[in-house]
């Protein structure tokens, strides 16, 4: 399930005891998640809580026993007590949160600590030392190593896979995404490891294929963009000194299913948008129709 971007907020219990749910994704425009919304989702597998998120409630994935893997967004701040208790079977948490959050003892009550919690590497030590937090297995977030010599963009609803090529002498690798007004989606730097230095507004999720050959490039998952949107992007390659090496800009446009009325019915489909002579129009099973909905000949 994922939950749509005008979702502002999710209710105490809104979920909990829904049995066949089995992964939700929560948009940067959720604010506030109430107690116990998730708790019993007895095949819930895993979850991504978006960055407009500052706090996680009690309860709120109570005995979620087969809840594997947990990515927790950039501005969490607090964890209350219980939230993952009895989720024995977490096998990862991300945590793109530069300032550890706050966490209880009873938070991850029957967690393993043999689990591994993902972290920036710029914090690494922040998380390591934290009383709790510390407990688990902590280790730095890491893109995949691939075999490219180009930048290749492969969006999909709400995120998109980035895959860059190494630049000989590079240090660091600058990623900014941007709408188009300008604004800054998430910046993202990563060492000449592949390894994530700092991140800014959204943030990459992991990406677990590796590749059995010799690797030139990498690849990132950033999350949390919006359906059926145009995004510019720009990817800087800085030696030690700052000095940039490359640069490689460009666009995207992430997929996603449309409602529009055709015929007086509500239909919803995977639909192609197209801008004709400054009229947006939109494809569907080879017909053409305007926003409104109505068949263009």
């Amino acid at each position: 399930m994922t939950i749509g971007n005008s979702v502002t907020s999710i209710g105490e219990d809104a979920f909990t005891f829904c049995s066949s749910l089995t992964s939700v994704t929560i948009p940067n425009s959720v604010t506030s998640i109430g107690e116990e919304a998730f708790s019993y989702c007895s095949s819930l597998t895993s979850t991504t809580i978006g960055n407009g998120i500052k706090s996680i409630g009690k309860q709120t994935f109570y005995k979620c026993t087969n809840l594997e893997t947990i990515s927790l967004g950039n501005s969490l701040e607090t964890i209350d007590s219980e939230a993952f208790k009895g989720c024995e079977q977490i096998i990862d948490i991300y945590s793109y949160a530069e300032r550890v959050p706050t966490v209880q003892t009873s938070t991850f009550d029957g967690v393993s600590r043999k689990a591994y919690v993902w972290v920036p590497a710029n914090r690494l030590s922040n998380y390591k030392t934290h009383e709790i937090w510390g407990e688990f297995d902590v280790q730095t977030i890491e893109v995949d190593d691939v075999n490219t010599s180009i930048v290749t963009i492969v969006p999909s609803d709400n995120s998109a896979k980035i895959i860059w090529p190494v630049v000989e002498d590079a240090d660091t690798y600058e990623i900014t995404i941007t709408d188009q007004n300008g604004n800054i989606v998430c910046k993202l730097v990563f060492d000449s490891n592949g390894l994530l230095q700092s991140i800014a507004f959204g943030a990459p999720s992991r990406d677990n294929t590796n590749e059995a050959v010799q690797a030139t490039g990498f690849r990132c998952e950033v999350t949390g963009l919006n359906a059926g949107t145009k995004y510019n992007y720009a990817i800087a390659s800085k030696d030690a000194t700052e000095t940039v090496l490359d640069t490689k800009e460009g666009s995207f446009t992430t997929t996603g299913s449309i409602v529009i009325a055709v015929d007086n019915a509500s239909v919803e489909s995977k639909l192609t948008k197209v801008l004709l002579n400054g009229q947006l129009l939109i494809l569907r099973d080879g017909k053409t129709y305007s926003i409104q909905g109505v068949e263009v000949k």
